[in-house]
């Protein structure tokens, strides 16, 4: 996991941040060392990476976006995303998604869009629709097969 700590914050400048000399602990930054806490876990999402679709597409995930899409929040245990289209994009401009993966099996996993076209990111993490794993190559997504990822 990547950690981060702020040490010198509600600077006046660019310059004196720069010129800074306060330091943190990171001997055990999931305990403490940072300003007599532990430092920020930035997580990443277990999907990131650039892959290519089972429809032609490549689709590039990281911490900021899921392919066109801002990702807005995941839970990698639970293999769920939440994703916002952005406001010139041709469908629900704006608005919100709950994404659901597989596991990644020999370099192979499956993803499924299962509520879309939501009013905030709270209403995409409280909705409960899920999809059926079970033959993601198959069906399952809404009547559809999932999209599968490959390196």
């Amino acid at each position: 996991m990547t950690y981060v700590c702020t040490v010198a914050y509600g600077l006046d400048s660019l310059e004196l941040a720069e010129g800074s000399t306060q330091t943190a602990d990171d001997s055990d930054p999931a305990k403490s060392g940072c300003g007599g806490f532990g430092w920020t876990g930035l997580s990443t999402i277990e999907t990131e990476g650039t892959w290519k679709t089972n429809f032609g597409g490549v689709e590039i995930i990281n911490r900021q976006a899921w392919s066109k899409s801002w990702l807005r929040g995941f839970v990698n245990k639970d293999r769920v995303a939440f994703t916002q289209n952005p406001e010139d994009a041709e469908y629900a401009p704006g608005r919100f998604n709950r994404l659901q993966w597989t596991a990644n099996s020999a370099g192979k996993w499956y993803y499924c869009t299962t509520d879309f076209d939501l009013e905030s990111l709270q209403a995409a993490k409280d909705s409960t629709k899920t999809a059926d794993d079970s033959d993601p190559a198959k069906s399952g997504c809404g009547g559809f097969a999932w999209t599968e990822m490959t390196p």
